[in-house]
């Protein structure tokens, strides 16, 4: 961080900056959620409304890390089942 920024500037700038990866995760998330549903496939969809494979490794990754409540193993199959989904939808950018 800047060593110029007061200690209640530096606090504010990490807030903010906590409040936009977690926005951008939720946003994921939605979108995820939307193609493994099939939501998206009814109507037009631009390439943006598409997961790219960065956003899905970003996804993988989050959910690898904040379940704790359920073996591993369990999280890697339910995403798997999800990736299928997202797939048999159209959901990704090929």
């Amino acid at each position: 961080m800047d060593t110029n920024l007061t200690e209640a500037e530096q606090k504010k700038l990490a807030t903010q900056a906590t409040q936009e990866a977690n926005k951008a995760i939720h946003d994921l998330v939605i979108k995820v959620i939307n193609w493994k549903s099939g939501f998206l496939t009814g109507g037009f969809t631009k390439k943006t409304d598409k997961i790219t494979s960065k956003e899905w490794q970003t996804y993988r990754k989050h959910l690898l890390t904040i379940s704790q409540s359920q073996p591993r193993q369990k999280t890697i199959v339910k995403l798997n089942e999800i990736e299928i989904a997202i797939k048999k939808n159209g959901g990704f950018i090929k």
